[in-house]
């Protein structure tokens, strides 16, 4: 074969992707190879074989087919979300909020707290200046004298005071007879009770307080309360029966200096009921001494799915120690319920609903107990009595949880 065999060959081969016809016209029309004996050369040439034409696909064609191909994924894929179960939104956004509330709670307390160290602070500073100006006043021998005859003054007055607190040991079990027969009724008229007070239809958490101070008889002070814990109900079984066991009076802020005497105790227990009993007196001494006679019954009822904790109190003043009575008393009841589906859920429903009804036979000796200051300050002591007890249960269950971080992290999690 010669060259210029081998270039057509060459050229015809690179000129193969394009249109024959528009290169060669038609190729019946191409002129016939001269093949006449008078040709003065006669080589035969080997006709190359045409191969069909692959067609080329178009950058365009590329483009509509990839997004062919991207529709399809995505209607498969929104086919793969409708089936799939949907998640639960809620869950972890609700659990983070109860949590988010009870860590500003926890935070007022703290700051309460700390105003009320550095009030301490300064008291015992001052109590620090006092003790080094007294003791350089008992140098003074007549200032001396005149101490002694102080004390013995106060040492001969000291056992007339004294005898209004006495109280018989006798009383035992006979005076919490009526209380326990008055805590029965309000448990056989719980669910009756809080649907009329509409319990059921409050905000979760919410918080419903009536105070009325010019009440002599009646009802003066009355809070709803109702909330969502994240912890199991055993731990906040546990938290209301501490905090409820607790000696009304002794650690308030809004009377101080109150100290407890306690003369009777009792604890009971059965399968479905637990009971404690306890009668004390809380003396304050301040210008004028002034005691308050408890008595106190907490009973729990444990059912299927909630269990009940009815709190009675039985409060009797006597300004001034008077010896005859003073005929003013006030009885409390809070009656509180923590529902659950199953034990092992990790939160707990709280509703409560909080009472003090006073009596007054309106003796002159009570004169003293119906003016407008101490009336304010009854529904102080009460009002900040009961948020004690929702306050200490908070930091039961938060202490408890601190102590095992492991178990406070697994409760946070949210329930997939």
């Amino acid at each position: 074969m010669t060259d210029s065999d081998v270039e057509f060959q060459t050229t015809h081969n690179f000129l193969e992707v394009f249109d024959d016809d528009e290169l060669y016209g038609d190729p019946l029309m191409a002129s016939p190879v001269n093949t006449s004996p008078s040709s003065p050369t006669t080589e035969t040439i080997i006709p190359f074989p045409v191969s069909k034409r692959v067609r080329r696909v178009t950058p365009k064609e590329q483009i509509d087919r990839l997004q062919d191909e991207i529709r399809g994924l995505a209607a498969h894929l929104h086919a793969i979300e409708a089936v799939a179960v949907p998640p639960h939104p809620h869950s972890h956004s609700r659990r983070s909020e109860l949590w988010r509330i009870m860590a500003l709670r926890q935070l007022e307390q703290r700051r309460i707290s700390e105003s009320e160290s550095r009030e301490l602070r300064e008291m015992v500073k001052h109590q620090i200046e006092e003790a080094k100006s007294l003791s350089r006043i008992l140098r003074r021998r007549t200032r001396i004298q005149r101490l002694r005859e102080m004390l013995e003054d106060n040492h001969r007055n000291r056992p007339n005071e004294t005898i209004p607190f006495a109280v018989a040991v006798q009383e035992g079990e006979q005076v919490f007879e009526e209380m326990l027969r008055d805590v029965n009724d309000i448990y056989q008229n719980m669910d009756a009770l809080f649907t009329e007070k509409g319990m059921h239809s409050m905000s979760c958490p919410g918080r419903k307080r009536q105070s009325d101070n010019t009440v002599l008889n009646g009802v003066c002070f009355e809070l709803m309360q109702r909330e969502i814990v994240p912890f199991g109900v055993e731990k906040v079984k546990d938290a209301i029966w501490s905090s409820l066991g607790q000696l009304e009076l002794e650690g308030l802020r809004s009377v101080r200096g109150f100290k407890t005497n306690v003369q009777f105790r009792k604890h009971d227990s059965s399968r479905d009921t637990t009971t404690a009993m306890v009668s004390f007196f809380a003396d304050l001494s301040s210008g004028r001494s002034t005691s308050v006679k408890i008595r106190k019954v907490v009973r729990r009822y444990d059912e299927e799915h909630r269990t009940i904790f009815i709190y009675r109190t039985f409060m009797e003043p006597n300004p001034c120690n008077f010896r005859k009575p003073v005929g003013v008393h006030a009885i409390s009841t809070l009656v509180i319920e923590i529902r659950y589906d199953d034990p092992d859920d990790d939160s707990t429903l709280i509703q409560s609903h909080f009472t003090v009804t006073r009596y007054d036979e309106e003796l002159a000796a009570g004169h003293r107990l119906r003016l407008g200051v101490n009336l304010n300050i009854s529904i102080a002591v009460w009002d900040e009595m009961i948020s004690r007890i929702h306050d200490q249960v908070e930091s039961y269950l938060v202490s408890r949880a601190s102590c095992n971080p492991y178990k406070m992290i697994y409760a946070r999690s949210p329930i997939v």
